[in-house]
């Protein structure tokens, strides 16, 4: 697994630390600090499993989509808000009230968007930490077809329809003769 920036300074503080003998006569700072690293390194790995899929997997302009979003995540509030600019449809997760405890776990989300112009998209995903820029997890292509024309309304031509009423109206008089 690839350290994260957060990660790699913490871990430059961490190295400061011990060359200038602070962390040394402190034996329960150490606990605190490797939990403090395994957290932030647990957040960094978002990004290196993160999925998007599309229900319905080939959308129409007339559909409303929705983005199942898988990753590894921490226990927090995830809250999501897309926005579409042009060929861009940009979703971005705000990630906030974490809280340490248990391990991350696989987290889905289900976000639905849309309806979308037919035409070719490009979907990114972010995720935006308490006060952090947001960072880009995934970046994929999203096509929307035309939608279909509605089905046309069976109907009746004008000399057929005449006919019809003749023959019903005939066979109502031919009823009420025989009564």
């Amino acid at each position: 697994m690839k350290p994260g920036p957060t990660l790699i300074a913490l871990l430059t503080l961490l190295e400061i630390a011990r060359v200038s003998r602070l962390i040394r006569g402190s034996l329960a700072l150490r606990p605190l600090l490797l939990t403090i690293i395994i957290l932030l390194n647990a957040q960094e790995s978002l990004a290196q499993s993160t999925t998007v899929t599309f229900t319905p997997p080939n959308p129409t302009a007339a559909d409303v989509i929705t983005a199942r979003i898988t990753f590894q995540g921490l226990a927090c509030a995830y809250v999501p808000e897309t926005v579409v600019n042009g060929s861009s449809v940009r979703m971005t997760i705000a990630i906030s009230d974490c809280f340490t405890g248990p391990p991350p776990s696989t987290i889905t989300e289900f976000v639905p968007f849309g309806p979308l112009p037919a035409g070719m998209y490009t979907y990114e995903l972010y995720f935006q930490h308490e006060s952090e820029p947001p960072m880009l997890q995934v970046q994929q292509p999203l096509v929307v077809a035309a939608a279909a024309a509605p089905a046309a309304v069976p109907t009746v031509a004008e000399a057929p329809l005449l006919v019809l009423a003749a023959l019903l109206a005939l066979t109502g008089l031919m009823l009420l003769r025989r009564s």
